[in-house]
C-alpha cells in the first residue's frame, strides 16, 4: 500500500488540509476509520495542522509514521494521537500513544515538556487517560527537578486537571 500513498493511481478521493491536498482511496480510508466511510470525493480537514494530518494518512498506507516536520516529537505524538480519537483509528492510537511514552520517557527534561502537558489535557478528553496518565507518571518521577522549571510551575497554575492528577499520583505514592 505504502506506493499508493498520495498518488494518482486508483485514487477516488481527496483530503484537503490547510490548502494542502492528499490524493487517497476510500477503500483504504475507511477500512481503518468509521469515520471516512460517508466521505465522498472531497474531504476538507481544516482544522488540523497539515502534518499531522499526513501523519495520519501515511499511517493508513503504511501503518507507521514519522515527524519529519521539525515539531517537538512530544507535541506532534500527542496532536497525532489526539487526531486519532478523533476519527476513530484505533490501531494508530495505540501507535501514537507508543510513540508519545518513548518521546516523553527520555524528553521530559527539554523545555517543551510543559507545553506538551498543555496539549496533552487540551486536546484529550479528560475521561482518556492514554496520554495524561503518561505525563503524569513522568511529571512525579521528575517532580523535583521539574518544579526548578518555572514554565513547569506556571502549567500546575493554569492546567487544574493536570495538577489534581499531580497531587492525586503524589498521594498515592505514600
Amino acid at each position: 500500500l505504502n506506493r499508493y500513498f498520495n498518488a494518482d493511481t486508483f485514487a477516488d478521493a481527496v483530503v484537503r488540509c490547510n490548502g494542502k491536498e492528499f490524493k487517497v482511496h476510500r477503500l483504504v480510508l475507511s477500512s481503518q476509520s468509521e469515520f471516512f466511510e460517508t466521505a465522498a470525493g472531497l474531504v476538507e480537514l481544516g482544522e488540523a495542522d497539515d502534518s499531522v494530518i499526513e501523519a495520519m494518512l501515511r499511517f493508513m498506507y503504511c501503518f507507521d509514521y514519522n515527524n519529519i516536520h521539525g515539531v517537538s516529537t512530544m507535541i506532534f505524538n500527542a496532536q497525532v494521537y489526539s487526531l486519532s480519537d478523533k476519527y476513530m483509528i484505533p490501531a494508530l492510537k495505540d501507535l501514537a500513544k507508543e510513540k508519545f511514552r518513548s518521546a516523553i520517557n527520555t524528553g521530559w527534561a527539554m523545555d517543551d515538556f510543559p507545553l506538551t502537558v498543555a496539549e496533552v489535557y487540551s486536546s484529550t478528553p479528560e475521561d482518556d487517560g492514554g496520554l495524561r496518565d503518561l505525563a503524569v507518571k513522568v511529571a512525579d518521577t521528575n517532580i523535583k527537578r521539574l518544579l526548578q522549571n518555572e514554565q513547569f510551575r506556571d502549567l500546575l497554575k493554569k492546567s487544574p486537571g493536570f495538577a489534581a492528577d499531580m497531587v492525586i499520583s503524589m498521594s498515592s505514592n505514600k
